[in-house]
C-alpha cells in the first residue's frame, strides 16, 4: 500500500491534469485505491470533463472489494469500471453501479520459472534453511488475518517440531504479542525482499498463508499456485471457491487455521486445479485497450 506521502504527492498531480493534458490523451485509467484516502481525484477528473465533454474516456480499475461506500458517488464520473474478480464486480453493483459500466477483466499473470537450487539459496540467506515454515507475505497486518496464524503456527508445531512462520511485508501492527512470537523462535520477521526471493521462499515453505477475510483474486496466491505450492486461500473469492475449494479458508479462529493447514498438507496437490489461462496478459491487454478504447459495453471473462 502507497504511504500518505506518496498519495499527498499524487494529489498535487492530480491538480495539474486538467491544464496538463486537456485534449492530448484518448483514455484515463485511475487505480481505485486512489479513492480510499483523502484525494482532490474526483474534482481532477470532473475538470478533465467539464473543459472536454466524452474525452478523454475515464476508466476505474478496481483491484479488491473494498471501495468505500462513502466515496460510491464518485464513480459516476467514469465511463466504464474494470473489476478483476467475481466478488469485485459484485461489491461495484452492491455500490449501484449500472452493470453495462462493468468489465471483469483478471489481472495478467506470467508464471514464475521455478528453480530449486535458487530457492534454498534464499532459504539459507534468510535463516530458514533446514527448518519447516509457514509463509506469510502480507506483513504484519490485522487485516489481513495474520494475528490468529501465530497461534495455529504454535498448535502446528505438535506436528512439525521446530515450525516457523515467515513473514514478508512490512510491520504495520506489530505488537507484543508479536514480539514473544519472535523470542520465542516462532516467529521470524524478513521485512521487505525481493520478488524473486519471496518466489524462492514460496518454492520452500510447507503451506503460504492468505487468510485475510476481504480480498479479491491477490498475486500471492496466484504465485503459491503456479510454482505448485500448498496455500490456505482468502474466502469469499468465487474464483478460488470454484476451482480450489479445499484450500479457501474455513474459519479465522486459530485451532480452525492449524486443522486446516493439516488438512491441506496431508490432502491431495490441488495447485494446478487452477485455471491460469484467463491470466494471459496478451489477452487482458488486448481487453484493457477495447475498454479504454470505448469499443465494447460491458465485458466478461471467465
Amino acid at each position: 500500500m502507497r504511504s500518505y506521502w506518496d498519495y499527498g504527492n499524487q494529489n498535487v498531480k492530480f491538480m495539474g491534469l486538467a491544464r496538463r493534458f486537456g485534449q492530448q490523451l484518448d483514455a484515463v485509467l485511475v487505480h481505485s485505491s486512489f479513492h480510499y484516502k483523502p484525494s482532490v481525484i474526483t474534482q481532477s477528473l470532473k475538470r478533465i470533463r467539464k473543459r472536454s465533454p466524452g474525452r478523454p474516456r475515464l476508466v476505474l480499475d478496481v483491484r479488491d472489494p473494498l471501495f468505500p461506500v462513502s466515496k460510491a458517488g464518485a464513480i459516476a464520473a467514469y465511463d466504464q469500471v474494470i473489476c478483476c474478480a467475481d466478488n469485485v464486480v459484485a461489491h461495484m453493483q452492491s455500490l449501484g453501479v449500472a452493470p453495462q459500466k462493468l468489465h471483469r477483466i483478471p489481472i495478467p499473470f506470467e508464471r514464475p520459472q521455478l528453480d530449486a537450487h535458487w530457492s534454498a539459496q534464499v532459504s539459507e540467506k534468510l535463516g530458514l534453511s533446514g527448518c519447516p515454515f509457514l509463509l506469510f507475505t502480507n506483513g504484519i497486518s490485522r487485516d489481513k488475518g495474520f494475528f490468529p496464524c501465530i497461534e495455529a503456527t504454535r498448535i502446528l508445531r505438535n506436528r512439525f517440531p521446530g515450525l516457523v512462520l515467515a513473514v514478508v511485508g512490512r510491520r504495520r501492527d506489530w505488537d507484543s504479542e508479536c514480539d514473544q512470537a519472535r523470542n520465542e523462535g516462532l516467529l521470524k520477521y524478513l521485512g521487505i525482499v525481493s520478488h524473486d526471493e519471496v518466489t524462492g521462499l514460496l518454492q520452500s515453505c510447507l503451506v503460504h498463508l492468505a487468510p485475510s477475510p476481504v480480498e479479491s483474486i491477490g498475486r500471492g496466491s496466484l504465485e503459491a499456485l503456479a510454482v505448485g505450492a500448498r496455500a490456505l486461500l482468502p474466502p469469499n473469492v468465487p474464483e478460488f471457491v470454484k476451482h480450489v475449494p479445499d484450500w479457501v479458508t474455513r474459519h479465522h479462529d486459530s485451532q480452525s487455521l492449524a486443522s486446516q493447514v493439516s488438512d491441506i498438507l496431508d490432502g491431495a496437490d490441488r495447485s494446478s486445479d487452477y485455471p491460469f489461462e484467463t491470466h494471459r496478459p496478451d489477452v487482458i491487454v488486448r481487453l484493457t485497450l477495447e475498454v479504454l478504447s470505448g469499443g465494447v459495453t460491458g465485458s466478461t471473462w471467465h
